[in-house]
């Protein structure tokens, strides 16, 4: 078993895309994740891509999009919503045509109930599928001790 995973009291999720996803341009969308590497206490939901904290407290959150062929000058943005409300983003230009990955971690308290999901976001111009795979288009969450 992975060191991380080893206590299975705390929470611990890495989810991933299996397979792309279209986002339309200049839309936010949220991403679904059907693959978990782990989820020691049940709380991510592959059928709604939805993360529900069954514990109080701080968590690290890691959300990371990729696109397939963005142009130069676009723009994809990696988020999440807690609570349906926007709780963190990272913005990333591109310089030439590119498959591009971006991530952004944060830490945030969260109540027991609490949800969480991961947004993609590009500029692109016309639809963009995702980058799928368990190094690309990932969601991790991990309540910290």
């Amino acid at each position: 078993s992975s060191p991380i995973c080893s206590n299975t009291n705390i929470t611990r999720v890495k989810v991933y895309q299996s397979a792309s996803q279209s986002v339309p341009t200049g839309t936010w969308r949220n991403l679904d994740f059907d693959l978990e590497v782990f989820d020691t206490l049940g709380e991510f939901d592959t059928a709604t891509s939805n993360f529900t904290a069954t514990q109080e407290g701080y968590y690290l959150v890691i959300a990371r999009v990729g696109f397939i062929s963005l142009d130069d000058g676009k723009v994809i943005i990696s988020a999440f919503k807690l609570n349906g409300v926007n709780a963190g983003m990272n913005y990333l230009a591109m310089g030439g045509v590119v498959n591009a990955v971006n991530s952004f971690s944060t830490t945030i308290y969260l109540n027991v109930g609490d949800v969480i999901n991961s947004q993609g976001y590009h500029t692109h111009g016309s639809n963009r599928d995702t980058y799928a795979g368990a190094s690309a288009t990932v969601l991790e969450i991990h309540r910290l001790p």
